[in-house]
């Protein structure tokens, strides 16, 4: 397996919004980089979108909480859980989709 490290990113404008399975420090900061750029964003975790009502409001109006289902209808998904969690998506929900997985071996 190839790992390939960017001291920063540039995403490609989409039409599309950015689904967010995570919420914490990485896919939080990632989805702030987005809505400042105009992408909408679709946060998810595991305790439920109740539980991401501050950072939706903190990220504005481009933002909405949904469950992981509803975050993998976006055509690009950011999968910032623990390496280990990754098992516990089910593979189906990403196929066909643009998937960023911020992992750290």
């Amino acid at each position: 397996m190839t790992y390939i490290y960017y001291s920063h990113f540039r995403i490609v404008k989409t039409k599309d919004c950015i689904g967010f399975i995570g919420a914490g420090n990485i896919g939080g900061t990632v989805a702030r980089l987005a809505t400042e750029k105009g992408f909408k964003v679709v946060l998810s975790n595991r305790r439920g979108p109740e539980s991401l009502s501050q950072i939706v409001k903190d990220l504005g109006a481009l933002a909405s909480a949904g469950t992981v289902e509803d975050a993998t209808k976006c055509g690009i998904v950011v999968l910032s859980i623990p390496m280990g969690g990754y098992k516990t998506v089910p593979a189906q929900l990403l196929k066909g989709k643009v998937l960023v997985a911020p992992f750290s071996p």
